[in-house]
């Protein structure tokens, strides 16, 4: 799993203020938007690297309008020539960007596409990029965290690998530990009272950890950390954009359950078939 780009977030930032030096800072509706661009978010309802960007994408309400959330299936799969030569790595999701006179151009990576998005709309709220420089900072060290201390062993909880699969989980806590630590003590949000590209690697992650961690582990990655608590809480009533996102990786899993994905893997469940708690 890859965190945010090399380029940093002031970077980042200072791009974004360079852009508003010339346009008009008020909330854009999808009628202003140039027309002859088409852009498209390919990912499956299950994939949380997906359900990252389709938050942003629905929490901005540029989805469909500006956006389209599409199936690789529309290439035929990830595998396919077609699909390749967008994406070498034949992974999921993938933003593909279509611009008169210009070759289409892809984007794979999560956290990059989410960059890349709160850029591109910048002028449309929320923008997910902190006003202050220590806030930007704090988002990114956030979501480094996750995908380097936390995201190698979350396939373990559902997949079959190599190794001690409880031990692997066990170790997802030394990251839930230092993001606990970074969080912002007031929040709302994960990096201060903004929405940020953090609380999208955050959110996507979630219905991955509420499924299935107290189901088969018995933990929950909230208990004995009161920030990510209530950062937790607050995110499940957010938004509409939240909910949803949540719900359709959630209901994805409860299929996963239905076709006994753990019980070919050979995992007892400590509870019975989990539900949306939102």
């Amino acid at each position: 799993m890859l965190a945010f780009s090399g380029s940093s977030f002031t970077g980042f930032r200072l791009q974004l203020a360079q852009r508003r030096s010339f346009k008009n800072i008020t909330t854009m509706t999808a009628s202003t938007a140039p027309p002859q661009t088409k852009i498209a978010l390919y990912g499956s309802p299950v994939s949380n690297y997906t359900a990252r960007c389709r938050f942003l994408i629905r929490r901005k309400d540029i989805s469909d309008t500006l956006v389209s959330i599409r199936s690789p299936k529309d290439f035929g799969g990830i595998k396919t020539e077609s699909y390749l030569k967008l994406n070498p790595l034949g992974k999921i999701p993938l933003l593909v960007v279509s611009k008169p006179g210009h070759e289409d151009h892809a984007i794979f990576e999560s956290s990059i596409i989410c960059e890349y998005l709160a850029e591109e709309f910048d002028n449309i709220l929320p923008s997910f990029c902190p006003a202050t420089a220590e806030a930007r900072a704090k988002a990114r060290l956030i979501a480094n965290l996750l995908d380097l201390y936390v995201g190698p062993h979350h396939p373990f909880m559902y997949k079959n690998l190599e190794g001690d699969r409880a031990n692997e989980v066990q170790k997802m806590h030394i990251g839930f530990d230092a993001i606990e630590h970074v969080l912002d003590a007031k929040g709302p949000y994960a990096a201060g009272e903004t929405l940020s590209l953090a609380d999208c690697c955050l959110w996507g992650n979630f219905p991955f950890y509420d499924f299935m961690l107290p189901t088969f582990f018995g933990w929950h990655p909230t208990e004995g950390r009161p920030k990510l608590k209530a950062w937790w809480e607050h995110m499940k009533n957010e938004s509409t954009a939240a909910k949803q996102t949540y719900t359709e990786v959630f209901d994805a899993l409860q299929t996963w359950w239905d076709n006994d994905r753990w019980i070919n893997l050979g995992m007892q469940a400590l509870t019975q078939r989990p539900s949306v708690q939102l």
